[in-house]
C-alpha cells in the first residue's frame, strides 16, 4: 500500500487516521488507549483509507499493519477483532518511530488467544493519556511523518542561515 504523500512512515498515518475524530464512526481507538478496532470496513475503504492511502482494499491495509509487526487480537471480549503493537498507543505519536517492517515469515503463526495480553487489565495499572501532550520534550507529529533527517535539513538551513 502506497503512501499519498510517499515515504511516509505507514504507522505514523494510521496513528494520525485514529486521532482524527471524524474518522471515529469507522476506525476507533479502544478505551484503554492500547488497540484499535475498524467497526465498519466498508466506509474505511471508501472514504478513510483514500485521504491517507493510495490503494483502497481492506485487505491492503490489513496486510500493510501485519508487516509493520501489528497483531489482531482473537481473545473474547470488547477486544476481539482489535489490532496492537507495543509501540503504537494512543496520545503518543512519537511512539511510531520505534515501529520497523518486519521481515517476511515462512508461515503464518496461529491464534492463541489465551496468551494475548489483557489490555483492560493493563490498563487499570498503567493508563495511556486521552490526548497528546503538548509543547515541551513532545515531538510534533509533521516531524514524526516526515522523519528525523528532513529535520535534521531544516535546522542545517537554519543554522547556515544564523550563522
Amino acid at each position: 500500500m502506497k503512501s499519498k504523500k510517499g515515504g511516509k512512515n505507514f504507522p505514523a498515518k494510521v496513528h494520525r487516521m485514529l486521532s482524527d475524530d471524524c474518522n471515529n464512526d469507522v476506525i476507533t481507538w479502544m478505551p484503554h488507549g492500547r488497540s484499535f478496532k475498524v467497526l465498519n470496513r466498508e466506509e474505511l475503504v471508501s472514504r478513510v483509507i483514500p485521504n491517507y492511502f493510495v490503494c483502497g482494499k481492506y485487505e491492503s491495509f490489513t496486510r500493510q499493519l501485519n508487516g509493520w509487526g501489528f497483531k489482531r487480537l482473537y481473545q473474547k471480549g470488547p477486544d476481539n477483532g482489535c489490532f496492537y503493537h507495543e509501540c503504537f498507543l494512543r496520545a503518543m505519536p512519537e511512539l511510531t518511530a520505534m515501529i520497523t517492517r518486519v521481515p517476511p515469515k515462512q508461515g503464518k503463526c496461529s491464534p492463541f488467544p489465551d496468551g494475548e495480553p489483557n489490555f483492560e487489565d493493563i490498563s487499570k495499572r498503567y493508563p495511556v493519556p486521552l490526548k497528546a501532550k503538548q509543547g515541551k520534550g513532545g515531538a510534533s507529529f509533521d516531524s514524526i511523518v516526515s522523519g528525523p533527517k528532513k529535520k535534521k535539513m531544516k535546522e542545517k538551513k537554519i543554522n547556515a542561515k544564523v550563522g
